[in-house]
């Protein structure tokens, strides 16, 4: 429940398995899931990690008051280019009124809240070279998610602590830019019909 996900299923000690190579891959693989006191021996690792002076373990950067972060991702500029021009394709070949509205990780956008060495968040730099060298400005109209969020106030509430993904005000904060830039009504945000999920699960960068 922690992790979200299946654990590893016990090899299988047909024959074929075992003369095939694949019986000591499932071990392995068993081994590494069912490990006695594997959450508590994942923690220590975590927090050796932490107290040796490094801010990221398991692609998550460890920043101030407990909050987590995905750790940067390195710029893949023929990537943006492929991605780019497919949606531009089919924008184009839909005769579309589209608007591109890419959010920004919370390192990006919290930069107070990391730590004091960290690999450098370069989220602006790639949405701009995408709307820009890529040409979605050029078929699309783009809303600013970081004008968004800076205009909304507190952005340390737009994300989640210890999830990469925005709160539910931050995506109401999201719905209200989309709203205007369409013309529609901007409904008001109420917490009224809000339901809990989970009393337990802490999100996805917890649980890695």
């Amino acid at each position: 429940p922690n992790e979200r996900r299946v654990l590893a299923s016990a090899p299988n000690t047909s024959l074929g398995n075992i003369l095939s190579g694949k019986f000591s891959g499932e071990v392995d693989t068993w081994m590494e899931d069912h490990f006695p006191a594997r959450n508590a021996f994942v923690s220590i690792y975590s927090h050796m990690n932490l107290y040796s002076g490094r801010s990221i373990v398991e692609k998550v950067t460890l920043g101030k008051n407990n909050r987590l972060f995905s750790a940067p991702v390195q710029r893949d500029d023929e990537t943006m280019k492929t991605n780019a021009e497919k949606i531009s394709g089919f924008i184009t070949e839909n005769d579309l009124n589209a608007f591109t509205f890419i959010i920004p990780s919370a390192g990006y956008m919290l930069p107070e809240e990391l730590p004091a060495v960290h690999r450098e968040y370069a989220d602006g730099q790639i949405i701009d070279a995408l709307n820009s060298v890529y040409g979605l400005r050029n078929c699309a109209k783009s809303i600013f998610a970081d004008n968004v969020f800076n205009n909304a106030g507190n952005v340390s509430e737009l994300y989640y602590r210890t999830d990469h993904h925005w709160t539910s005000l931050g995506a109401y904060y999201g719905f209200l830019a989309w709203a205007d830039s369409m013309g529609k009504f901007p409904y008001p945000y109420n917490t009224a019909g809000m339901k809990t999920v989970s009393e337990d699960f802490q999100g996805t960068l917890q649980s890695r």
